[in-house]
């Protein structure tokens, strides 16, 4: 059965599709928004209110967009919303970098080494706008190009590569900055 049947019987209350549709999405979805808050408690809090948004207004949910896109507008607006509410508070240690596998070669200096540079890294990225920091995880950590993006953030693909731009260069920046002081 493909997305489509299964989003159709979702649609006409079949609770065992939405929940075919809830575990195919989801580790893309608690992905997303781990790499936006930066928090694993706070992504699990997240995620899961990402799927009650999405079950309460399934209804809405025309097909015009990829469902994967109508979900991933819902989790960027709700990520957004709990780093309002959290007002940017101190940045925490990231534990569940996806993308930091421990090399087996790797000598425990490499290692520290490495740590702290993914820790330098996601502070950078903690400290840009959150439009920007958005654009930048959804273009760079889920890969999407930017006709995408816009479609999920509800901007024009101008406005978004616009905001890819300034996120790069502010990261550039603080690197240059972080590497001479």
């Amino acid at each position: 059965m493909n997305e489509t049947e299964i989003i159709n019987r979702a649609k006409k209350g079949d609770p065992a599709a939405f929940n075919r549709l809830v575990n195919s999405h989801m580790p893309y979805i608690r992905s997303l928004v781990n790499s936006i808050v930066r928090d694993k408690a706070d992504a699990d809090d997240i995620t899961q209110e990402v799927f009650i948004r999405a079950y309460r207004y399934f209804g809405t949910f025309r097909g015009s967009v990829k469902f994967k896109t109508w979900l991933y507008r819902i989790a960027v607006n709700q990520s957004m919303r709990a780093l309002k509410k959290r007002n940017q508070r101190t940045h925490k240690e990231i534990t569940d970098e996806p993308n930091t596998i421990a090399d087996p070669s790797e000598t425990a200096l490499e290692m520290v080494i490495r740590k702290d540079q993914m820790d330098r890294i996601s502070r950078m990225i903690s400290d840009l706008p959150k439009k920007q920091k958005a654009v930048l995880l959804l273009r760079v950590n889920q890969d999407l190009p930017f006709h995408e993006i816009a479609r999920i953030m509800r901007r024009s693909v101008g406005a978004v590569k616009a905001n890819y731009f300034h996120a790069v260069q502010k990261l550039q920046a603080s690197a240059t900055k972080e590497v001479s002081s």
